[in-house]
């Protein structure tokens, strides 16, 4: 059964404020820890009590926060005081610092559920909300949707399937664990024999895979994974679309190789790294985060450092950017794994990259039926909320919409 906000938020607070939970409130806090990579990232970053009072001092005037803000005093948890410990505030003020740590426990659960970062507007005025004509229809967050096609050509739609085995192949199972991931127990097999497996994920849809060999992938929206069910012989190769997340088991005789969208080739002995080869997107970007990766282009071979990301050119873009493969070495790695975490992190994007990835977690199209925008954003939102509330960010920043079904026209 799925815990939502309201059965866990007593415990939360509860927790924050220092008292020891009962077995039940501690088995009921571990099942929504492990719904999801959201709440697992909330739940750490409200550890920091200065997040909470940063939140709080640039999103203070949003109504969502005071919407919790009301919701949490009618449920006759204490009230803020203000940093003077005057009487209790009547809204959040601008500036809070909570010393009391019940101050400091109430901020966190209302920190979680609003459910939101803070947004930022570069260089334009705020519109208000009421004149948003998005605000009329809702679309909801993906989860995790995706399909499994096996050696046969038979499908498996993995988020309606029970937990267990759901398949042989050749000598491995094919196992759905408790938490929800796909897991293959691979047994021996030669490259003679090689069956190999895809699993896509579609728009509004994530999924994590635990590879034959113990290798980590997770999938972003709108992306697939081919790989054998038992890797064979002096190699483990994958082919990906899309963006996919690894950590790679090592086997340094067997060294992993990732082949991306048929136009680079990753190579690996044991490390995380993440490839965003989405094809509507500029270039195919390649980001280290621990380890040591090659990157093998049509005529270039680049090896990389943690914290450095290769960029290849789309084929269709490779006469205005050049050929070959860039190195950037002052990548923000977060914001490369904003999407795994949970997190729309749009901090220097321009208005068509948010949409892109608002088309594929929300499932929808995008029309654009005003004149280019200049707009760089800058802000972070959790990936959890409905499509009206990124509307909502979005209207205060100047862009309008409006929701036509899966359709969003912006102006």
């Amino acid at each position: 059964m799925k815990v939502n906000i309201d059965q866990i938020k007593d415990i939360l607070y509860s927790h924050f404020s220092g008292r020891s939970l009962t077995a039940g409130e501690e088995a009921l806090l571990e099942q929504w820890l492990k719904q999801s990579a959201v709440n697992r990232n909330l739940f750490n970053q409200i550890r920091d009590k200065s997040e909470i009072d940063q939140y709080f001092s640039i999103v203070m005037d949003d109504r969502h926060t005071e919407a919790a803000f009301q919701r949490f005093k009618a449920n006759s948890i204490e009230e803020f005081t203000d940093a003077n410990h005057n009487e209790p505030a009547v809204r959040p003020v601008r500036h809070l610092h909570f010393a009391r740590k019940w101050q400091w426990a109430a901020a966190a659960v209302i920190l979680l559920a609003a459910g939101t970062y803070y947004w930022k507007l570069i260089g334009k005025q705020t519109l208000p909300v009421e004149n948003s004509k998005s605000l009329q229809a809702d679309i909801g967050p993906g989860g995790a949707l995706a399909t499994l096609t096996l050696a046969d050509g038979s499908k498996i739609t993995l988020d309606s399937a029970a937990n267990g085995k759901l398949a042989q192949q050749g000598n491995a199972q094919v196992v759905k664990l408790a938490n929800g991931q796909i897991a293959y127990n691979a047994g021996i097999q030669t490259e003679s024999e090689m069956l190999w497996n895809t699993m896509s994920t579609p728009n509004g849809g994530q999924y994590q895979l635990v590879l034959p060999d113990g290798t980590k992938a997770w999938l972003n929206a709108s992306s697939s994974i081919t790989f054998p069910a038992a890797f064979a012989g002096n190699k483990r190769q994958v082919k990906i679309k899309g963006e996919v997340y690894f950590e790679v088991a090592k086997k340094e005789q067997q060294p992993f190789m990732v082949d991306v969208n048929g136009k680079a080739l990753v190579q690996v002995l044991g490390t995380s790294f993440n490839i965003n080869s989405y094809e509507d997107e500029d270039n195919i970007n390649t980001t280290l985060l621990e380890g040591s990766v090659r990157i093998v282009g049509d005529n270039q071979t680049v090896v990389l450092k943690p914290g450095q990301q290769a960029l290849i050119a789309a084929a269709d873009r490779q006469s205005a950017a050049g050929k070959g493969i860039l190195v950037n070495s002052s990548v923000d790695t977060d914001q490369v794994l904003a999407w795994k975490n949970g997190i729309f992190d749009f901090t220097g994007a321009d208005l068509k990259t948010v949409m892109r990835q608002l088309t594929r977690w929300y499932n929808i199209e995008v029309e654009y039926r005003g004149p280019n925008s200049n707009i760089t954003f800058q802000g972070k939102m959790y990936r959890n909320v409905n499509l009206k509330d990124v509307l909502e960010a979005l209207q205060k920043m100047g862009v309008r919409t409006e929701l036509q079904g899966r359709k969003l026209i912006v102006f």
